[in-house]
């Protein structure tokens, strides 16, 4: 666990919450630092955030292998610049 971070700290939001930008976002991050400490698991080193997205995707383990199909590196590209976009 790192310094300040909240040990077990789970977001429980319902179908109206989706459409509340501060209840939505806390949980898509939330989820986000989740999907890397299981990419960080699985590699045995801290992930990446392009392995947690691999993770998110569920491509890290033919990513890994290379075996990820070519229209599957095209969506994972795809959903990289549309993250890098949104962060600007």
């Amino acid at each position: 666990m790192k310094r300040g971070e909240l040990k077990d700290h789970l977001i429980n939001i319902d179908r109206n919450d989706v459409y509340d930008p501060n209840l939505s976002v806390c949980a898509a991050i939330r989820w986000l630092f989740y999907k890397k400490d299981r990419a960080s698991a699985k590699l045995g080193r801290e992930a990446t955030w392009e392995e947690a997205i691999l993770e998110y995707k569920s491509f890290l383990k033919d990513y890994r292998a290379g075996k990820l199909h070519p229209r599957k590196m095209k969506e994972f590209y795809k959903a990289l610049e549309k993250l890098k976009a949104e962060s600007k």
